[in-house]
């Protein structure tokens, strides 16, 4: 299979795309790395970068930030 994963190269996306890449196709996407840059904040960069991977399998997102500490030190 042909599979983007945006955020493959953050801290989930490494381990998802170290496993997948064993039997798949994996395209890395994101802001600042991977094999196509996208901002998923912009429907333009998600239009531009789906003209550039061309037909795919899958889609996975792993991009995004969040709170990393003890659950009760969220907001």
């Amino acid at each position: 299979m042909k599979i983007l994963l945006v955020g493959g190269n953050g801290t989930i996306g490494k381990k998802v795309a170290e496993k997948l890449s064993l039997k798949h196709d994996v395209i890395t996407g994101g802001r600042n790395t991977g094999e196509v840059k996208v901002d998923i904040s912009s429907s333009v960069s998600i239009s531009d970068m789906f003209k550039k991977v061309g037909t795919l399998d899958s889609i996975i997102c792993t991009a995004g930030t969040g709170y990393y500490g003890p659950f009760d030190g969220m907001t």
